[in-house]
């Protein structure tokens, strides 16, 4: 298994504490949001680690080599990242989206176990959900009685939704091709700005199957905001 991890972007949001840091490095609990990730994923042992860098690049760089030089990391410079979306980045690391793939925001602080139920789970492509209440600011997941994602994005309104997607996916090798296609689609439409879940809806658009694995039970959230750090700190206090 390969793993994906996109953090490239300058989190605006959260200056002045992203002045000179990216996100993943920021801390929750006393442990960096990026440590928090690869020692839930040291136990796999993943064939790569992939983290796609952009903003202060060189300081993850740096973390990574001292903190985890035991672990296979690969890391794809997105030199373009005050210009373009998450779904560029992912496609700057494409030649990895082959056979099973991990796919991870590196902003999302999450309890260990969502990763192990997602890892473990019996279908080869699935993603952890919330069923929180709408909000405007989450990317939000449609879904059939069987789980299967119909429809996944910011733009789906409160009427529609199923729940938040928490940007914790497993791609299996049959979903793979479509999202790889659809990540041509849009680099080649010059789509920039486009967020990764937007090739994800293009790809499920197009047959590509996924399906939901709701783990509301267990702590996550995705840092963006200084109030979203401050509930990650309650959630994370002492683990």
């Amino acid at each position: 298994m390969k793993v994906i991890i996109l953090a490239a972007g300058e989190s605006k949001r959260l200056r002045p504490l992203t002045e000179n840091k990216h996100k993943s490095l920021l801390r929750v609990g006393g442990r960096t949001i990026l440590d928090r990730q690869l020692d839930a994923l040291r136990p796999y042992k993943p064939e790569k680690i992939v983290i796609v860098i952009g903003f202060e690049g060189d300081k993850i760089r740096e973390h990574v080599a001292k903190e985890h030089a035991d672990l296979p990391m690969v890391f794809i410079e997105n030199k373009d990242f005050q210009s373009t979306g998450a779904a560029h980045s992912l496609w700057l690391a494409q030649d990895y989206l082959v056979g099973t793939c991990l796919y991870l925001n590196g902003d999302v602080v999450c309890d260990p176990r969502i990763i192990k139920e997602i890892i473990e789970h019996k279908k080869d492509t699935v993603t952890a959900i919330h069923k929180n209440p709408w909000n405007e600011e989450q990317v939000n997941i449609i879904h059939d009685e069987d789980g299967k994602i119909l429809e996944i994005g910011k733009h789906i309104g409160p009427e529609k939704s199923h729940g938040e997607f928490l940007g914790i996916t497993k791609i299996g090798k049959n979903f793979i091709g479509k999202l790889r296609n659809a990540l041509s689609h849009i680099t080649q439409n010059k789509n920039k700005k486009s967020f990764a879940v937007d090739a994800f809806n293009h790809a499920i658009k197009e047959g590509g199957k996924k399906y939901i694995v709701d783990v509301t039970h267990l702590p996550a959230i995705e840092i963006d905001t200084p109030e979203d750090l401050k509930i990650a700190e309650q959630l994370f206090d002492k683990n």
